[in-house]
Protein backbone atom coordinates (compact mmCIF):
# COMPACT_ATOMS: atom_id res chain seq x y z
CA UNK A 1 0.00 0.00 0.00
CA UNK A 2 2.85 2.40 0.82
CA UNK A 3 4.52 1.98 -2.56
CA UNK A 4 1.21 2.55 -4.39
CA UNK A 5 0.56 5.73 -2.40
CA UNK A 6 4.03 7.06 -3.18
CA UNK A 7 3.57 6.11 -6.84
CA UNK A 8 0.29 8.05 -6.95
CA UNK A 9 1.93 11.17 -5.52
CA UNK A 10 4.88 10.86 -7.93
CA UNK A 11 2.56 10.54 -10.93
CA UNK A 12 0.58 13.63 -9.91
CA UNK A 13 3.71 15.73 -9.39
CA UNK A 14 5.38 14.53 -12.61
CA UNK A 15 2.29 15.25 -14.70
CA UNK A 16 2.02 18.71 -13.16
CA UNK A 17 5.65 19.33 -14.09
CA UNK A 18 4.99 18.45 -17.72
CA UNK A 19 2.04 20.81 -18.02
CA UNK A 20 3.40 23.64 -15.92
CA UNK A 21 6.97 24.26 -17.00
CA UNK A 22 6.50 28.04 -17.06
CA UNK A 23 4.10 28.31 -14.15
CA UNK A 24 4.70 29.56 -10.66
CA UNK A 25 6.11 27.23 -7.98
CA UNK A 26 6.08 27.78 -4.22
CA UNK A 27 7.55 26.05 -1.17
CA UNK A 28 5.58 26.57 2.03
CA UNK A 29 5.86 25.88 5.75
CA UNK A 30 2.94 25.89 8.13
CA UNK A 31 0.69 23.99 10.44
CA UNK A 32 -2.85 22.80 10.90
CA UNK A 33 -5.04 23.49 13.90
CA UNK A 34 -7.57 20.65 14.06
CA UNK A 35 -10.35 19.02 16.06
CA UNK A 36 -11.08 15.30 15.62
CA UNK A 37 -13.83 13.11 17.05
CA UNK A 38 -14.99 9.55 16.49
CA UNK A 39 -18.37 9.33 14.69
CA UNK A 40 -18.81 5.55 14.55
CA UNK A 41 -17.17 2.83 16.61
CA UNK A 42 -17.46 -0.93 16.92
CA UNK A 43 -15.43 -2.94 19.42
CA UNK A 44 -15.02 -6.62 20.25
CA UNK A 45 -13.57 -5.80 23.68
CA UNK A 46 -16.06 -6.23 26.56
CA UNK A 47 -14.34 -3.43 28.50
CA UNK A 48 -15.41 -1.00 25.80
CA UNK A 49 -19.07 -1.28 26.81
CA UNK A 50 -18.18 0.62 29.98
CA UNK A 51 -17.05 3.67 28.03
CA UNK A 52 -20.24 5.62 27.61
CA UNK A 53 -19.08 9.05 26.47
CA UNK A 54 -17.05 10.02 23.40
CA UNK A 55 -15.19 13.34 23.26
CA UNK A 56 -12.98 14.89 20.62
CA UNK A 57 -9.34 15.96 20.66
CA UNK A 58 -7.66 19.12 19.39
CA UNK A 59 -4.07 19.70 18.32
CA UNK A 60 -1.57 21.20 15.87
CA UNK A 61 0.07 19.35 12.94
CA UNK A 62 3.29 20.71 11.29
CA UNK A 63 3.33 20.75 7.47
CA UNK A 64 5.58 21.30 4.44
CA UNK A 65 3.94 22.10 1.09
CA UNK A 66 4.98 22.21 -2.56
CA UNK A 67 2.52 24.41 -4.47
CA UNK A 68 2.50 24.69 -8.24
CA UNK A 69 0.20 26.14 -10.86
CA UNK A 70 -1.04 23.29 -13.00
CA UNK A 71 -3.27 24.89 -15.58
CA UNK A 72 -4.96 28.26 -15.87
CA UNK A 73 -6.75 28.97 -12.55
CA UNK A 74 -5.75 25.54 -11.14
CA UNK A 75 -3.11 24.91 -8.48
CA UNK A 76 -1.65 21.59 -7.34
CA UNK A 77 -0.70 21.34 -3.68
CA UNK A 78 1.36 18.36 -2.44
CA UNK A 79 2.49 18.12 1.17
CA UNK A 80 4.27 16.20 3.87
CA UNK A 81 2.98 16.43 7.41
CA UNK A 82 3.19 14.84 10.82
CA UNK A 83 -0.35 14.40 12.04
CA UNK A 84 -2.20 13.07 15.04
CA UNK A 85 -5.82 12.03 15.27
CA UNK A 86 -7.86 10.46 18.00
CA UNK A 87 -10.62 10.70 20.54
CA UNK A 88 -11.33 10.00 24.19
CA UNK A 89 -13.85 7.71 25.83
CA UNK A 90 -15.06 7.84 29.39
CA UNK A 91 -15.87 5.17 31.96
CA UNK A 92 -18.19 6.81 34.49
CA UNK A 93 -19.40 6.07 38.01
CA UNK A 94 -16.32 4.01 38.91
CA UNK A 95 -17.04 1.20 41.36
CA UNK A 96 -14.63 -0.82 43.49
CA UNK A 97 -13.93 -4.40 42.38
CA UNK A 98 -14.60 -3.71 38.67
CA UNK A 99 -11.98 -4.04 35.89
CA UNK A 100 -12.14 -1.03 33.57
CA UNK A 101 -8.95 -1.78 31.65
CA UNK A 102 -6.50 -4.73 31.78
CA UNK A 103 -3.71 -2.38 32.96
CA UNK A 104 -5.80 -0.70 35.66
CA UNK A 105 -6.13 -2.82 38.83
CA UNK A 106 -9.42 -3.34 40.62
CA UNK A 107 -10.28 -0.85 43.29
CA UNK A 108 -10.94 -2.54 46.61
CA UNK A 109 -11.14 0.52 48.85
CA UNK A 110 -13.96 3.00 49.15
CA UNK A 111 -13.80 5.72 46.51
CA UNK A 112 -14.19 9.29 47.59
CA UNK A 113 -15.12 12.27 45.48
CA UNK A 114 -17.71 13.05 42.87
CA UNK A 115 -17.64 12.70 39.93
CA UNK A 116 -15.54 9.54 39.60
CA UNK A 117 -14.51 8.56 36.09
CA UNK A 118 -11.64 7.42 33.86
CA UNK A 119 -10.91 9.08 30.50
CA UNK A 120 -9.13 6.84 27.98
CA UNK A 121 -7.39 9.17 25.50
CA UNK A 122 -6.39 7.48 22.24
CA UNK A 123 -4.01 9.15 19.76
CA UNK A 124 -2.59 7.79 16.50
CA UNK A 125 0.49 9.48 15.01
CA UNK A 126 1.02 9.46 11.23
CA UNK A 127 3.40 10.65 8.55
CA UNK A 128 1.02 11.93 5.87
CA UNK A 129 1.12 12.67 2.13
CA UNK A 130 -1.78 15.04 1.27
CA UNK A 131 -2.59 16.00 -2.33
CA UNK A 132 -4.96 18.94 -2.95
CA UNK A 133 -6.29 20.33 -6.21
CA UNK A 134 -7.22 24.02 -5.93
CA UNK A 135 -9.58 25.60 -8.45
CA UNK A 136 -9.77 29.38 -8.30
CA UNK A 137 -13.22 30.94 -7.93
CA UNK A 138 -12.79 33.75 -10.44
CA UNK A 139 -16.04 35.49 -9.50
CA UNK A 140 -14.62 36.29 -6.06
CA UNK A 141 -11.40 37.87 -7.30
CA UNK A 142 -11.38 41.64 -6.75
CA UNK A 143 -7.63 42.26 -6.70
CA UNK A 144 -4.49 40.58 -8.00
CA UNK A 145 -3.24 40.17 -4.41
CA UNK A 146 -6.10 38.00 -3.15
CA UNK A 147 -7.27 34.68 -4.61
CA UNK A 148 -10.02 32.28 -3.48
CA UNK A 149 -10.03 28.56 -4.28
CA UNK A 150 -12.29 25.53 -3.99
CA UNK A 151 -10.20 22.60 -2.69
CA UNK A 152 -10.90 18.85 -2.87
CA UNK A 153 -8.13 16.39 -2.01
CA UNK A 154 -6.94 13.05 -0.69
CA UNK A 155 -4.23 12.05 1.79
CA UNK A 156 -2.39 8.87 2.68
CA UNK A 157 -1.10 8.39 6.23
CA UNK A 158 1.39 5.84 7.53
CA UNK A 159 1.20 4.97 11.22
CA UNK A 160 4.27 5.86 13.30
CA UNK A 161 2.82 4.79 16.64
CA UNK A 162 -0.36 4.96 18.68
CA UNK A 163 -0.93 5.10 22.40
CA UNK A 164 -3.63 5.36 25.04
CA UNK A 165 -3.42 7.56 28.14
CA UNK A 166 -5.72 6.93 31.10
CA UNK A 167 -6.70 9.93 33.22
CA UNK A 168 -8.65 9.45 36.44
CA UNK A 169 -10.80 11.88 38.39
CA UNK A 170 -11.97 11.43 41.96
CA UNK A 171 -9.29 8.82 42.72
CA UNK A 172 -5.78 7.78 41.70
CA UNK A 173 -3.21 5.00 41.79
CA UNK A 174 -0.02 5.46 43.82
CA UNK A 175 -0.63 9.18 43.87
CA UNK A 176 -0.98 9.42 40.08
CA UNK A 177 -4.04 10.23 38.03
CA UNK A 178 -2.53 10.18 34.51
CA UNK A 179 -0.53 7.28 33.06
CA UNK A 180 0.02 5.24 29.89
CA UNK A 181 -1.84 1.96 29.38
CA UNK A 182 -1.58 -0.66 26.67
CA UNK A 183 -3.89 -0.27 23.70
CA UNK A 184 -6.79 -2.69 23.65
CA UNK A 185 -7.10 -1.97 19.91
CA UNK A 186 -4.84 -2.88 16.98
CA UNK A 187 -3.82 0.27 15.10
CA UNK A 188 -4.29 0.38 11.33
CA UNK A 189 -0.90 1.02 9.61
CA UNK A 190 -2.58 2.90 6.72
CA UNK A 191 -4.92 5.89 6.84
CA UNK A 192 -6.77 7.28 3.80
CA UNK A 193 -8.77 10.50 4.06
CA UNK A 194 -10.84 12.50 1.59
CA UNK A 195 -10.77 16.28 2.00
CA UNK A 196 -13.07 19.13 1.05
CA UNK A 197 -12.38 22.76 1.74
CA UNK A 198 -11.29 26.12 0.44
CA UNK A 199 -8.17 28.22 0.28
CA UNK A 200 -7.41 31.93 0.43
CA UNK A 201 -4.03 33.09 -0.88
CA UNK A 202 -2.69 36.56 -0.19
CA UNK A 203 0.32 38.00 -2.03
CA UNK A 204 2.44 39.68 0.66
CA UNK A 205 5.08 40.88 -1.81
CA UNK A 206 6.85 39.71 -4.96
CA UNK A 207 8.28 36.63 -3.22
CA UNK A 208 6.04 35.65 -0.31
CA UNK A 209 2.47 34.39 0.01
CA UNK A 210 0.25 33.50 2.95
CA UNK A 211 -2.48 30.86 2.78
CA UNK A 212 -5.51 30.11 4.96
CA UNK A 213 -7.16 26.79 4.14
CA UNK A 214 -10.15 25.41 6.09
CA UNK A 215 -10.60 21.68 5.48
CA UNK A 216 -13.13 18.97 6.37
CA UNK A 217 -11.53 15.50 6.37
CA UNK A 218 -13.58 12.31 6.00
CA UNK A 219 -11.97 8.91 6.66
CA UNK A 220 -12.12 5.99 4.24
CA UNK A 221 -10.21 3.68 6.59
CA UNK A 222 -10.67 2.89 10.27
CA UNK A 223 -7.94 3.85 12.75
CA UNK A 224 -8.17 0.25 13.98
CA UNK A 225 -7.99 -3.01 12.05
CA UNK A 226 -9.56 -6.39 12.68
CA UNK A 227 -12.90 -6.57 14.46
CA UNK A 228 -12.44 -3.17 16.14
CA UNK A 229 -13.49 -0.21 13.99
CA UNK A 230 -13.38 3.53 14.58
CA UNK A 231 -13.77 6.25 11.96
CA UNK A 232 -12.40 9.63 13.02
CA UNK A 233 -13.21 12.67 10.85
CA UNK A 234 -11.79 16.06 11.68
CA UNK A 235 -12.06 19.72 10.82
CA UNK A 236 -8.96 21.85 10.55
CA UNK A 237 -7.43 25.06 9.27
CA UNK A 238 -4.08 25.06 7.46
CA UNK A 239 -2.01 28.21 7.91
CA UNK A 240 0.95 28.42 5.51
CA UNK A 241 3.64 30.92 4.55
CA UNK A 242 5.26 30.17 1.18
CA UNK A 243 8.09 31.53 -0.94
CA UNK A 244 8.20 31.71 -4.74
CA UNK A 245 10.81 29.39 -6.27
CA UNK A 246 12.73 30.60 -9.28
CA UNK A 247 11.57 33.55 -11.36
CA UNK A 248 8.42 35.26 -10.20
CA UNK A 249 5.46 35.04 -12.58
CA UNK A 250 2.59 37.45 -11.97
CA UNK A 251 -0.73 35.53 -12.24
CA UNK A 252 -3.37 36.56 -14.75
Amino acid sequence: MIKYSLLFVWLVVSQASLFAQEHQKQLGLGGQVYYSSVYWMQSEAPVDSLNTMDKGLAGINPQVWFIREWKRYSVLQVGLHYSTTGFQRRAEDIQSGVVYHPDIPKRTDNLQGDPRHIDFIYRAHYIGLPVFWNREIIALRKTISLHYFFTPGISFGFLVYDKTIARTRGFGYDGKNRFAVNNIYDGNPISIQLHLGGRVEYMVDARYRTHIQPVISLPITSVFRGGDKAYVPYVGVNVVVSRILGKEIIPD
